[in-house]
């Protein structure tokens, strides 16, 4: 490459950057519309899965066949009037010392309280339930949480 070159070399890599920033950002406007669109079917599919006492629908798409089915993710974080240092001790004192640092690792303490939901049969109830069935020291400083989404599982045709 030659001087001469440079100048074209670097306006045609700026050009070419330009457009893949472009690019780039209708892709991401269409994968919001996209995901909103997404919500809107399954707001209609878990009411309409309700409503016909479906547990789930199997359905094929040209990308193969699939189940749709409803299923409830549980999510613990620390109550929001609850003191930080309470918190850390309420976790410590539940045996939960590997999970404290400076921060608390929220997947780690979902997963801890997904467990103990399972263990106590309250896997599938609300979050009051779930929390009912935490170590009473703890409920002061947790905040449970369920969140309604759907599933699908590819299978092969």
């Amino acid at each position: 490459m030659t001087n001469q070159d440079e100048p074209e070399t670097l306006h045609t890599v700026a050009a070419a950057y330009v457009e893949l920033d472009s690019e780039i950002k209708a892709a991401k406007a269409r994968v919001k519309e996209l995901e909103a669109k997404k919500t809107i079917m399954a707001d209609f599919l878990q009411d309409g899965m309700i409503i016909e006492g479906a547990p789930s629908v199997v359905v094929t798409t040209s990308s193969g066949k699939a189940t749709v089915y409803p299923m409830s993710q549980i999510w613990a974080r620390r109550s929001p009037d609850a003191d930080m240092q309470v918190f850390l001790s309420r976790l410590r004192q539940a045996g939960l010392g590997q999970l404290v640092s400076e921060t608390v690792s929220t997947s780690s303490l979902s997963a801890w309280v997904r467990e103990q939901a399972e263990e106590h049969g309250v896997k599938g109830a609300g979050s009051k339930r779930i929390t009912d069935a935490l170590p009473e020291y703890l409920q002061s400083v947790l905040t449970v949480t369920t969140t309604p989404t759907l599933a699908v599982r590819r299978t092969k045709n």
